[in-house]
């Protein structure tokens, strides 16, 4: 996510970055102020959104020709309760640019097809596409799925010389996404999600799966949280997912099916938006840091386009019908107060993360990140508690490590010692966790092992300098107490 990155690297410099000498640090050494400016980065993800509610507007109004039915379409995408983790969360920064780029790329495109395919400014409209739909892929990979939007609405709402001709020059787009997500996968640590082979019926009994549940929260937010906990492991464990993901697939079918009947292609080409914008989260598995749940609110945060055009075109074919304005107003209304109060749990960091424990008591990275959180505060007895959850949860070296640390601020270096040697049961080369041992060995009164763990930590880490000053006092109290030994044997 090339852009990405870049904006927030010009992001950190505005306000005053501190220099890390002026952040008070709490006794196990970690930062306990944030270093950057957090209403920019807060302001950023605004921003972006708002601006791509504005573009949505016109696009609709572009496909609808109906300026209420876009207002209310671009509405539901702007205040549903699923938006709120992709805005109010920093790192759904990724979600929010991409979107703001890939439905400019979408806008442009259809413009320029408007055009002669010769002229000067078909050619403007498609370059400057062209370069919005690079912008959202270096934004997000996921934005993949543009040119299959685009596809999608030219099918259904186009006539089929139109969508033949827009398809070819959409070609470019493809093979350069189809490459670029390839070199990514190739050049980064991806997961596999799984960590065991999966089949293509359990890809696709998960796909339905996750599909039935984006379907779930559109329709009835509730519960909404930062980690579900639905694991592929756990999804395909349930004896049920069969039945209920058969359901779902005959429901999908039977309302395509309806819609195709009664030709409806401006639903069919809402559905098809929701769902192509979708492909990329189930074709490719998810990075290291997001195998937690395989489903996700920042992952609808472009499909929600899809239901915006369905309620535009809703209004725009039953405007003469009140109570259908009537319905759409109570039904935003409600969104917008569940907004409201979904927003509210992203106050503060224990604010959240207690909630995302309501819904998911067995959430390791809640834990996890709630023992940061307290270790900082230097409430060591909660942090000390939430640790050994996520250890318990979701074994990792990083647990044991930063309880070993709070134990050796506490002085309990004999536990202090048995953490760090968890740890590098885990991870061997892990030159911060011999540096621990050296110092619950030091505490333990064996500066003899001492020495030996930050020779260790040295010859893995040779720039560190906390090693190289330990290392240095721990044979200077060797030599020390050496020459104490020898004067004695002496008698002086």
């Amino acid at each position: 996510m090339p852009l990405t990155y870049s904006v927030w690297g010009t992001a950190r410099h505005i306000g005053g970055p501190k220099s890390l000498t002026q952040i008070p640090h709490s006794r196990t050494g970690i930062l306990k102020e944030f270093r950057f400016n957090a209403k920019v980065f807060h302001l950023l993800n605004l921003s972006f959104h708002l601006l791509t509610v504005f573009l949505i507007f016109w696009l609709f109004c572009f496909l609808t020709h109906h300026p209420i039915g876009s207002f209310f379409g671009a509405l539901l995408f702007a205040i549903h309760p699923v938006q709120v983790e992709s805005v109010a969360w920093v790192s759904g920064f990724k979600e929010t640019l991409a979107g703001f780029f890939g439905v400019l790329s979408i806008f442009l495109f259809l413009l320029g097809q408007e055009t002669p395919p010769k002229s000067r400014t078909f050619k403007f409209f498609f370059v400057a596409s062209t370069l919005s739909f690079l912008s959202a892929l270096f934004s997000n990979p996921t934005s993949i799925c543009v040119p299959l939007i685009i596809v999608v609405i030219q099918y259904f709402l186009y006539k089929k010389e139109r969508f033949i001709v827009g398809t070819k020059f959409l070609s470019p787009w493809v093979f350069f996404g189809l490459g670029f997500i390839f070199t990514q996968r190739s050049s980064q640590a991806w997961s596999n999600n799984l960590h065991w082979g999966i089949t293509l019926k359990e890809k696709t009994l998960l796909a339905l799966d996750s599909l039935s549940f984006y379907f779930s929260k559109i329709l009835t937010p509730l519960h909404l949280g930062v980690d579900y906990g639905r694991t592929p492991q756990w999804v395909l464990s349930q004896t049920s997912i069969y039945t209920t993901a058969q359901l779902f697939f005959v429901f999908l079918v039977a309302l395509t099916l309806f819609f195709r009947w009664n030709k409806m292609k401006w639903a069919l080409a809402s559905q098809g938006v929701f769902l192509a914008a979708l492909v990329p989260v189930f074709a490719w598995n998810r990075l290291l840091f997001e195998t937690s749940s395989s489903v996700a609110d920042h992952d609808l945060y472009l499909p929600l386009l899809g239901f915006g055009l369905g309620l535009a075109f809703t209004i725009k074919f039953s405007i003469k019908k009140p109570w259908v304005l009537s319905i759409a107003t109570l039904l935003l209304v409600l969104f917008a107060t569940r907004s409201y109060f979904q927003t509210g749990y992203w106050k503060n960091t224990p604010h959240l993360l207690s909630h995302a424990l309501e819904l998911n008591p067995e959430s390791a990275i809640s834990h996890r990140t709630l023992g940061y959180y307290f270790e900082k505060e230097e409430d060591y007895e909660k942090a000390i508690s939430h640790f050994r959850a996520a250890s318990r949860l979701n074994e990792q070296a990083s647990d044991y490590n930063r309880l070993g640390n709070i134990y050796l601020v506490l002085g309990n270096f004999g536990i202090a010692k048995t953490q760090f040697e968890k740890a590098l049961s885990l991870t061997p080369l892990s030159w911060v966790d011999y540096h621990g041992l050296g110092l619950a060995w030091r505490g333990l009164g064996n500066n003899l092992l001492a020495q030996e763990n930050f020779a260790k930590a040295n010859a893995l880490s040779p720039r560190s300098w906390a090693t190289q000053n330990a290392l240095r006092h721990v044979k200077r109290e060797l030599s020390t107490s050496s020459k104490r030994g020898k004067y004695s044997r002496y008698g002086k």
